[in-house]
């Protein structure tokens, strides 16, 4: 064998530690390579003991972050005298005499933080995909054992549930995560049409090129797919706003301050669109009543002269968790499943009882309440997405009925439930006009077994391009508008569609649940926090198990 050759007397083990890493050279060479980052919790980390972390940002739970550029960083359950620590370890040269000669020395610099003051790790995945092999290069390392890893990572993965199709932007070099559309889309009486937002899009040979993915455990339903580019004044920026109308505008006011339910400032999270965001912070107990009780955000904004063309300016959606409920939520309809998806379309009943739980729970919808003569009013609403990507739409709030010199906002938004990055107002919101849109038909689609696409993406017309399980992929093109110019002129990707989580349907229906949880507000809160005490030790178990099969102990 070629490691006996090379390396005599390695074990299997070592045998296959080889032969994985000539396979990722090889891949490497020859396949596409796609790059995603994804961001991890610091409960996740807590599986991966004595691990090095390939991670390119750390946001802590005071706003702050830390970027990783040039750092190593490991993970202990135990270091030193500590324990939960990150620790970040760099190298500085150092001069020194020896012997009478000057002599450079490296010396080992350490710095250590406790995951406890960690909110969210971004860790980089890149896929390199050679035909119909493909292998997931994680970015995390470990140091201990391997096998404890790929066994952990593999049980945890199969736990979550992440929704909707994954799209890919090509950057010139390699395929990047960029769009998420359809969220919470599960069935085909919500179908919907999303503008998502194309940021790293750039042209190569004529055309914008993309990647579509079924990442999940789901069967995607795709009905059309375009291209909208949207031309724009210079040094302006462009959302689209909840009436599918595009708004172009100068800048976003930032909020004076934001308070959550504890009076503490937690105003950075909201300020910039910046990847640091605001969510739940989970307490050491996880039995704690304040999972079971909504935030209590206020945010305070200056109030301007005129407000006539202001729209609110959200960015963000559903967290990992709220995705992660909605496959707990389906599962409670047991055998009856399909028949509540047909019974779920625009007007119907059921379509009417959902939407009304959702918002009155603020689930995936969640309230804009605004501070009318002392008193916070419904005024408006944000719909979750994501959760992988967010999302910023624009929001008509009436803000000529606040009162006095500020504008007071407050949000509820339920524990584990939501994600923001960025909330904030724009005073000078300006329509385009339709001669400065234009949405193009694709000119190249081919799904992975070469089957020419296209058509079934070109109109809403009910013949779906379905990506059937977890795999399937296909690659889209569009041709660069003429006089294309990356400053002022901003992509969309329309697309619509549904999708359908693959499960199990056999179960007893659990009416009773299901009513009560409408009968008794707030009460799904209570189930949502069981729901993650219980993921929680699972983790602990896997963790347990895998570190004995590791070490041979079992």
């Amino acid at each position: 064998m070629f490691s006996d050759r090379f390396y005599p007397g390695k074990s299997l083990f070592s045998s296959s530690i080889i032969y994985l890493l000539i396979f990722t050279f090889l891949l490497s060479l020859s396949g596409c390579e796609t790059t995603k980052v994804s961001r991890e919790t610091p409960e996740y980390l807590e599986l991966f003991n004595n691990t090095k972390i390939q991670a390119s940002k750390i946001i802590m739970k005071n706003g702050t972050f830390m970027d990783l550029t040039d750092e190593l960083v490991y993970y202990y359950k135990n270091y030193k005298d500590t324990s939960d620590v990150l620790v970040f370890k760099n190298y500085d040269t150092i001069r020194t005499k020896e012997n009478g000669k000057d002599v450079l020395k490296l010396r080992l610099k350490e710095k250590l933080v406790p995951l406890s003051s960690v909110q969210e790790v971004f860790i980089q995945r890149t896929e390199f995909d050679a035909g119909m092999t493909a292998l997931l290069v994680l970015g995390v390392v470990v140091v201990s054992a391997l096998t404890f890893f790929l066994i952990a990572l593999a049980s945890y993965s199969k736990s979550e549930h992440k929704s909707c199709p994954y799209v890919y932007s090509y950057d010139g070099e390699k395929y990047v995560y960029d769009a998420e559309p359809l969220g919470g889309a599960v069935c085909e009486g919500l179908s919907r049409t999303d503008f998502s937002r194309l940021d790293f899009t750039k042209p190569s040979e004529g055309k914008f090129k993309l990647l579509l993915r079924n990442e999940n455990e789901e069967i995607q339903y795709l009905d059309e797919m375009k291209l909208t580019s949207v031309k724009h004044d210079n040094e302006k920026s462009v959302t689209i706003g909840q009436d599918n109308n595009f708004y172009q505008y100068t800048r976003v006011e930032q909020p004076i301050t934001v308070t959550d339910e504890n009076n503490r400032d937690v105003t950075v999270f909201f300020k910039d669109k910046d990847n640091v965001r605001w969510q739940t912070e989970l307490p050491s107990d996880l039995k704690s009543a304040s999972l079971t009780q909504k935030h209590k955000l206020h945010l305070r904004f200056r109030k301007p002269a005129d407000t006539k063309s202001a729209k609110l300016v959200f960015y963000g959606g559903t967290a990992e968790w709220g995705s992660n409920m909605v496959k707990e939520f389906l599962k409670l309809r047991g055998s009856k499943l399909d028949e509540w998806y047909r019974s779920v379309y625009p007007g119907s009943p059921a379509q009417k009882e959902l939407y009304n739980f959702m918002l009155g729970e603020e689930l995936y919808y969640l309230k804009v309440n605004l501070k009318e003569n002392g008193i916070y009013k419904h005024e408006a609403t944000f719909k979750g997405g994501g959760p992988k990507a967010d999302e910023e739409i624009l929001v008509d709030v009436p803000f000529d009925k606040s009162d006095g010199e500020f504008i007071d906002i407050e949000l509820n938004p339920p524990p584990c439930f939501w994600k923001i990055d960025r909330i904030g107002i724009a005073y000078d919101c300006e329509k385009i006009g339709d001669g400065n849109i234009m949405t193009s038909e694709a000119v190249y689609a081919y799904d992975k077994g070469c089957s020419n696409v296209l058509q079934k993406l070109g109109n809403i017309d009910r013949d779906y391009y379905m990506m059937e399980k977890a795999g399937n992929e296909c690659r889209i093109e569009f041709s660069v508008p003429e006089g294309y110019n990356e400053n002022s002129c901003a992509l969309f990707l329309k697309t619509t569609g549904w999708y359908e989580i693959v499960m199990d349907k056999t179960g007893k229906p659990e009416e009773g649940l299901l009513a009560s949880f409408v009968e008794n507000p707030g009460s799904v809160l209570e189930y949502s926090r069981n729901l993650l005490i219980k993921k929680y030790e699972n983790l602990a178990l896997i963790y347990s198990n895998s570190y004995k099969e590791s070490n041979g102990t079992r």
